[in-house]
């Protein structure tokens, strides 16, 4: 993906001496959505001569009646001030940068540990002042307006002597640029800025190639510190590869002082980082490849073979048979029909497709629509819960098939294999799972024919789009693994928990074991209150806890989720509910559970180390689940053990609460067999375990380097 770009708000001397002026610029950097906010630091003694002349930009914004030295000792803050910005930067969230112009200065931003400092164009052969930035160790940014090469060659030569400490001349500079540790210190901590030093200057001497020259001479990352009027020039610089943009802000342009007038306001400022964020974004990864939102438009976009008259099952597919229209739902890389026989099992009527369709989660109507033609009302199967795990590039997708009045619907997420350990994949490559929880097939009939006729639609489309291999997690309360297609190996992996919920409160007590009673008993008595929270503010709460809990297992990455994950399932219907355990008004415990229209699933849960003592989750389930009773829900779905081993201590935990149990069953199939050999030898090669008997075996982290 392409590298953030980091944007730097330039504020330089705009806040015309005035520290109250400066935070505001500090704020309005933080508003506009800028990375960096900088500023310039200088003793006016030290770098401006009584005798020195303005600039002619500067004379023509602020008149030529005083010198430079007046005009920059009336635009200097002292060094306390620098300390206060500082603060009130870190306060913000932005980063604080500053420009030294003399060692007094540099001295000062040093002692502020600031981890990067900036180095003006015109500070470049100043080498006292580059040595003295190096071998502060911190990391530069180093712009290079009215340079050569070989000034900036110079330039790198000095710096490179002092972050390797060497003694300082000419002959150890040059020395100290060409030497490999010289070469590797630099890209480690020094970034060019290409520059063009007049104020505003002209959009023909922006020469935005040059940034390429300076990528490609000196091998270090190339940003712009533009001074052209408006935002054209960054947001093509960004296009052009720049890691860094800088840009004049000001408050008000009528401000008096030198830079106001050539630089944005704060709403011009906002509108550049959009736009740069926009062009980053763009830019992708360079891979041709179908990109997540045209997936969704492959089944309606290319052409399908449909029959031109009726056919009977068996008869070879002929040019006369078949046509082309407008309208299609098919996903072949061919438009011949050479070799194809009609595979349904009556027969193929005139003007009827091979009639599949793809739905992303996104058309939350047409995927619920596929639902209800199925009659399932599962949450597991929502679109809401599988937008949920639309993230690491994967899309949530639904493969529908419809002939003679019956529907299969599959959901799933299709996963891009962008790299395996340190190496990027070249060839596009994906696979195949479902979500985490119970999902898999769900049609209206079982019968032979019209599944094998399913099938066959997606393993066209699977074809199409490189998919490699699929895993699929069948859900128990359906037994759903009969609609499976035949040549995927359906593996019957564990038992899971089933509550039974449709007898009423005192069933359910009475078919606890008697340590669940007396663990819900002790939990009680020793004031353990349990109370459910809306998921909309109950899930930080939940998620805190369950990640805690992760870590101290030491679980998989896999069942870590992005805050996203967690913000989404707020769209769900009906909504999740969060159980909660609390001690002495301090949470303990909490559980997460998704609600369908027959049962209630215990979905995520955790507990903080300091809450075992008084066994809150036997009397938080029970809770839970007499809210379910109260819901009119038939069944409580505990889930199973961390393992398919029948002595597993979570299984034995669950099985505390009922004896019924249902059988949790994988669903397996590899596409391409070559690929999949390709990948798990790449992972092999880079530190994977093989032979694993894993599906998938190659998304295992493998062993940094």
């Amino acid at each position: 993906m392409t590298e953030h770009v980091l944007i730097i708000a330039e504020a330089g001397v705009n806040h015309n001496g005035d520290i109250a002026l400066a935070r505001d610029l500090i704020d309005a950097a933080v508003d506009a959505g800028a990375d960096v906010v900088k500023f310039q630091t200088f003793v006016p003694e030290e770098v401006v001569s009584r005798f020195a002349r303005k600039a002619e930009y500067q004379q023509r914004t602020t008149g030529r009646q005083e010198s430079q030295l007046d005009m920059v000792r009336r635009l200097a803050l002292p060094p306390a001030a620098f300390r206060d910005l500082a603060a009130h930067a870190r306060t913000r969230g932005i980063t604080f940068l500053s420009t030294p112009f003399d060692l007094l200065s540099l001295a000062l931003l040093v002692d502020l540990a600031l981890d990067t400092l900036k180095i003006a164009s015109g500070e470049i052969t100043n080498a006292p002042l580059l040595l003295a930035a190096s071998r502060s160790d911190r990391k530069i940014i180093l712009s290079t307006g009215m340079s050569t090469l070989d000034d900036v060659q110079a330039a790198l030569g000095v710096l490179a002597a002092g972050y390797l400490g060497v003694a300082p001349s000419l002959q150890a500079f040059s020395a100290a640029f060409a030497s490999t540790e010289g070469r590797r210190v630099l890209a480690e901590k020094v970034r060019l800025l290409h520059c063009t030093t007049e104020y505003p200057s002209p959009y023909a001497e922006a020469n935005l190639r040059a940034m390429d020259t300076l990528r490609e001479t000196f091998g270090l990352p190339v940003g712009l510190s533009d001074h052209t009027a408006g935002i054209t020039i960054p947001i093509a610089a960004t296009a052009r590869g720049a890691v860094i943009i800088e840009k004049h802000f000001t408050l008000d342009r009528s401000l008096p002082g030198p830079d106001h007038a050539a630089s944005l306001t704060p709403g011009e400022l906002r509108a550049m980082v959009d736009a740069i964020r926009q062009v980053e974004a763009a830019l992708g990864d360079g891979r041709k490849i179908p990109t997540n939102s045209e997936l969704k438009n492959i089944p309606v976009a290319r052409r399908s073979i449909v029959a031109r008259r009726t056919i009977a099952a068996g008869t070879a597919m002929t040019p006369r048979r078949r046509h082309f229209p407008d309208a299609v739902l098919g996903n072949r890389r061919n438009t011949s029909a050479a070799g194809l026989r009609a595979r349904r099992a009556d027969r193929l009527r005139a003007g009827s497709a091979v009639t599949w369709v793809i739905i992303p989660a996104t058309d939350r109507t047409r995927w619920h629509q596929a639902l209800d033609a199925v009659g399932c009302a599962d949450p597991y199967f929502s679109a809401a819960y599988h937008d949920a795990y639309s993230y690491d590039r994967a899309v949530s997708l639904m493969y529908m098939h419809e002939a003679g009045g019956d529907r299969l619907v599959y959901p799933f997420r299709l996963c891009p294999i962008d790299r395996i350990g340190p190496e990027r994949l070249a060839a596009p490559t994906y696979d195949i799972e479902t979500v985490y929880g119970y999902t898999g097939p769900v049609a209206t009939s079982a019968e032979p024919g019209f599944l094998a006729a399913a099938w066959a639609g997606f393993a066209e489309w699977a074809a199409a789009n490189a998919v490699v291999s699929e895993f699929c997690r069948f859900h128990p309360l359906m037994d759903n693994h009969r609609f499976a297609a035949t040549d995927m190996t359906v593996v019957d992996d564990r038992d899971i928990v089933v509550v039974a919920l449709a007898r009423g409160a005192d069933a359910l007590w009475a078919d606890y074991s008697s340590a669940q009673r007396n663990l819900a008993r002790k939990a009680s008595r020793l004031g353990v209150e349990v109370r459910a929270l809306p998921y909309e503010t109950g899930w930080p709460l939940l998620r805190e806890i369950y990640e805690g809990t992760m870590a101290d297992l030491d679980a998989d990455a896999f069942y870590h989720f992005p805050v996203d994950y967690y913000e989404r399932l707020t769209d769900m219907r009906p909504a999740p509910v969060i159980w909660a355990a609390f001690k002495d008004g301090a949470a303990c415990a909490a559980a997460l559970f998704l609600v369908g229209d027959r049962a209630l699933h215990y979905h995520l849960s955790g507990l903080r180390p300091e809450g075992r003592p008084y066994s809150p989750n036997h009397l938080l389930l029970h809770a839970a689940a007499e809210w379910g009773i109260t819901q009119g829900l038939a069944q409580f779905n505990l889930g199973g053990g961390r393992s398919n081993d029948n002595d597993d201590d979570l299984l034995r935990f669950k099985k505390q609460f009922s004896r019924a149990t249902a059988r949790f069953r994988l669903g397996r199939r590899i596409w391409d067999e070559a690929r999949y050999a390709e990948l798990s030898q790449i992972w092999s090669r880079h530190g994977g375990h093989a032979p694993s008997t894993r599906l998938q075996h190659y998304k295992i982290q493998v062993p940094r380097a």
